[in-house]
């Protein structure tokens, strides 16, 4: 690939010397570094990136051009490691004969017969130090396509399977993802599962938990999971046998060892301890490399079970066509990816710009009244403390319509103020996101959903000011 480093000195004008942008060049050459480091063969294709970035990192630029600079270096590295892993993979049909070399960028050889069965040992070896067993309990780790597949085969494979076909599994989901309530849904409407109102106090033998969630109705919660465990435990017929904790919303270093172990204190059966969640949005940098589910499987050391759990979810990886194909598992080779440290970082970033706009929006609609109905993020909940990787906000007059004009007024504004702010969904990026989300059919409150990334500096601070002054407004027609 031939990355073009534009001649900066030529531009007009200078811009007084921006930190955040400083910063972030560093973190693009550290993570360009780590991956000459671990494939070699990246050296040649890597030169003339770095020499774009270390002339970007000198340049004297307006505060918008040098964040559009900075996006187009960090595009430019995720297409370098696509491209490592494509390189890779392409030598071999996705059912290679004995004779073909199957190799990840890195130069490991990894066997398989057909790709659905590719068991990416080493990358799950990294989830040993990213999401290390709690005090006293021991792990399993798996990666699948993606953290619906996860879920999906989590259910498929480890719910427990009484002796009467008609009491199938009973299932608790306490939080809000909406990908794992239809899932629940149809898997109940087919008699596989039986779902349980979320507001009960009887037996499940599965509970979800999502340790922040948001509704339908834009609400975020914050869920006590110690409470709720031991709310379950102390049914007559005890702990359930699978809990699951889906903590894609609250980051990568998470920590379950105060919260969940020691309430799971029942030993007359084999309970399970799930930790997954999707691997794609605060895992990656911020540049979505590939989809990936990430699960760690955890069981107190002296349990013996008839089956191996972890041995029945690869089996159901393979059988449901769950795992990682052989491009996505070369594009994961990257070396930022599980590593807890770097994770930690970007993440922590993200929640930090995503509570500032949180509070300072809270603080203008006190001020005075305005557009905005409700901001939802759990900074603003009586405990507070809690982390959450977007904000939800609601209009006054919530026609979907307006919602919509919304949405042109964002545009309008970030343009004519030179601010990065992009219209679309998900969260967990380097750069800034907004997305209006409207009902079908009346089943969700309309709001607008704001995802601040990991990027500090001018966008960051210009989209916190244009939404506080649209907040403090008294139409849309009024900013």
């Amino acid at each position: 690939m031939n990355i073009v480093a534009v001649d900066f000195a030529s531009r007009q004008g200078a811009a007084p010397f921006s930190q955040p942008a400083h910063d972030e060049c560093q973190a693009l050459l550290q993570l360009g570094d780590s991956v000459a480091k671990h494939m070699p063969q990246a050296e040649s294709v890597l030169r003339s990136w770095r020499h774009a970035v270390s002339a970007l990192e000198q340049a004297a630029l307006e505060p918008a051009q040098f964040e559009a600079e900075l996006d187009r270096m960090a595009w430019a590295l995720r297409r370098i490691c696509l491209g490592l892993a494509h390189a890779s993979s392409d030598h071999a049909l996705r059912s290679p004969r004995e004779r073909d070399h199957t190799a990840t960028p890195d130069g490991e050889e990894i066997n398989f017969g057909y790709e659905r069965s590719i068991a990416p040992e080493t990358l799950e070896a990294r989830l040993q130090s990213y999401a290390p067993a709690p005090a006293g309990w021991q792990a399993d780790h798996l990666l699948f396509s993606s953290g619906q597949a996860a879920m999906n085969c989590l259910l498929l494979a480890l719910s427990p399977r009484g002796a009467n076909p008609a009491n199938p599994p009973r299932i608790r989901h306490l939080g809000g993802y909406f990908e794992t309530e239809e899932l629940l849904a149809l898997m109940n409407s087919h008699g596989m599962i039986r779902e349980l109102p979320m507001d009960g106090d009887d037996h499940a033998d599965v509970l979800i938990l999502e340790p922040v969630y948001f509704d339908r109705a834009a609400q975020v919660h914050r869920l006590d999971m110690t409470a709720a465990l031991k709310r379950h435990c102390a049914t007559a017929e005890g702990c359930p046998s699978l809990v699951i904790v889906d903590s894609t919303l609250v980051g990568p270093c998470f920590d379950l060892d105060p919260l969940l172990p020691q309430q799971l204190t029942c030993s007359e059966a084999g309970h399970l301890l799930v930790r997954m969640s999707s691997g794609l949005k605060l895992d990656q940098a911020g540049l979505e490399l590939a989809n990936v589910g990430l699960v760690s499987l955890y069981r107190r050391a002296d349990q013996v079970f008839a089956i191996d759990p972890a041995e029945k979810l690869r089996k159901a990886r393979v059988l449901t066509g769950g795992g990682l194909s052989f491009d996505s598992l070369g594009a994961l080779q990257a070396p930022w990816f599980l590593d807890r440290e770097h994770a930690r970082q970007h993440a922590e970033a993200v929640f930090e710009n995503n509570a500032l706009l949180a509070q300072r929006l809270s603080e203008s609609m006190a001020e005075s009244g305005g557009l905005f109905s409700q901001v939802s993020h759990p900074i603003l909940g009586e405990d507070g403390g809690a982390v959450a990787p977007y904000v939800l906000i609601q209009l006054e007059d919530d026609a979907p319509e307006n919602y919509s004009k919304l949405e042109q007024l964002i545009a309008r504004e970030a343009k004519a103020r030179n601010l990065r702010f992009d219209k679309g969904g998900s969260f967990g990026f380097r750069g800034h996101r907004y997305e209006a989300i409207l009902p079908q059919a009346g089943e969700i409150t309309p709001f607008l959903r704001v995802a601040m990334g990991a990027r500090k500096g001018w966008s960051k601070d210009g989209i916190v000011d244009l939404l506080c002054e649209i907040a403090r407004s008294k139409s849309l027609d009024a900013v």
